[in-house]
């Protein structure tokens, strides 16, 4: 994928991180809009400067097999808000610290309350 490929999906999502993976979904690293935030408006880049070349590796990654506690500890570790889910090497999505705390709050209030 190209840079002025990148813009047409970055226009189109409302997320600033974005999963780069091969032909076969298997997880090869991440665009942070942030990182190209200055050079998406440089047109005279769109169709030479490659998509491989912006991608930086994760802090960290969760396993579809990890356990919550595992998630949490991961999420404190690296100090993340947002983590790329993968399966096999596959990515799968993306979990949220917020949303896994929400979920994890509104347990705790169900469980309290029996």
């Amino acid at each position: 994928m190209t840079l002025g490929e990148l813009v047409q999906v970055i226009a189109r999502a409302n997320r600033n991180i974005f999963p780069v993976t091969d032909e076969e979904n298997n997880f090869l690293g991440l665009v942070r809009l942030d990182d190209v935030r200055e050079i998406m408006f440089d047109r005279s880049q769109y169709d030479t400067l490659k998509v491989h070349n912006l991608m930086v590796q994760p802090r960290a990654t969760v396993h579809m097999e990890d356990s919550m506690d595992t998630v949490m500890q991961k999420f404190r570790d690296a100090g993340l808000w947002n983590m790329a889910v993968l399966e096999n090497g596959q990515y799968k999505g993306f979990v949220s610290r917020a949303n896994v705390f929400n979920l994890y709050r509104k347990m705790l209030l169900e469980v309290s309350q029996d």
